[in-house]
């Protein structure tokens, strides 16, 4: 176990995952890689939930507060807007990446298992989720087999397919998974009464604050707070302001704005707040962060 936020390893398409295309029409996006980068780098972050699996190598997984490594046909799971990276332990180091639209999971149901919640896994703190245990790598290895020939058959029944193959997939993990003790799993309402405010946070590039959030999904402060954390694992500050910073990465690698504009864009109040704002949650300034993916350095130190 670790503490405090570390910097990590992230592959060639790290920065691109801050603008993941999936959405509720193409909820699942399947990204199968084996690279990485020669360079240290800041932790990730995005809205979709993420499933994980390990083809090849070794590598290790990181969060914030938890680092394990990995064995061939062992997964990772990451919840929304959480931080985490990766290290390169044994090459060639081959992976399977699931991002998930959260509405996929929070809406699915089954009159035949009622009360069972797919979110769970993803917002429970990283040191909890399900795991594969070693007789059963080899299965998942040609699970993730499966997912890589769907994928690359792209069509109609595409999504379907990946749909039904990640809900066999959370089951067989969740069969005999139990939640950490204390955690209070989502009721199966929870999603719908808080997404007013997570749409509302995709809205605008403005700051949200909580107050505002909880009226418009029609709650006291803290019966909102409470419900808000038991769906995604986050506060809804954390929330909101993790989308507003990887807008603002986004900006960075994209354009050539100085930070005063892109912190104005975004809704920090001046360009040392967004630094520090930047430098908590993804572990380097956004000069550096600027310089690794490409952008132009002199931008980023411009102020006017």
């Amino acid at each position: 176990m670790r503490s405090g936020m570390r910097s990590g390893w992230l592959d060639a398409m790290a920065i691109r995952r801050t603008d993941l295309t999936v959405s509720r029409e193409s909820p699942i996006l399947c990204i199968s890689t084996d690279g990485d980068v020669p360079w240290g780098t800041a932790f990730e972050f995005h809205y979709p939930v993420e499933l994980g699996i390990l083809l090849s190598g070794r590598m290790a997984r990181i969060f914030p507060d938890q680092e394990r490594t990995l064995e061939p046909g062992e997964v990772w799971l990451c919840g929304m807007w959480e931080p985490h990276a990766y290290r390169i332990i044994d090459r060639p180091c081959q992976r399977l990446s699931l991002i998930i639209h959260p509405t996929l999971l929070a809406d699915t149901r089954f009159d035949e298992y009622t009360g069972h919640n797919w979110l769970l896994p993803f917002s429970v703190p990283p040191a909890y989720r399900p795991q594969v245990a070693e007789p059963d790598r080899a299965s998942m290895l040609e699970v993730a087999e499966r997912f890589r020939a769907i994928a690359d058959h792209p069509g109609p029944q595409c999504q379907v397919r990946l749909r039904l193959l990640l809900l066999e997939v959370l089951l067989d993990l969740t069969r005999t998974w139990q939640p950490p003790k204390g955690s209070a799993a989502p009721a199966d309402d929870d999603f719908g009464r808080v997404r007013q405010a997570i749409d509302a946070v995709f809205a605008t590039r403005k700051r949200i604050n909580t107050e505002d959030a909880a009226k418009l999904c029609g709650l006291s402060s803290n019966r909102f707070s409470d419900m808000f954390r038991r769906v995604t694992g986050i506060t809804f500050a954390d929330f909101a302001l993790r989308h507003r910073l990887s807008g603002a990465a986004r900006q960075l690698v994209t354009s050539g704005d100085s930070l005063k504009a892109i912190a104005e864009e975004w809704g920090f109040t001046d360009v040392s707040h967004l630094c520090r704002a930047f430098q908590a949650q993804y572990g380097v300034a956004p000069t550096t962060y600027r310089r690794h993916h490409g952008g132009s350095e002199a931008a980023v130190d411009a102020r006017g």
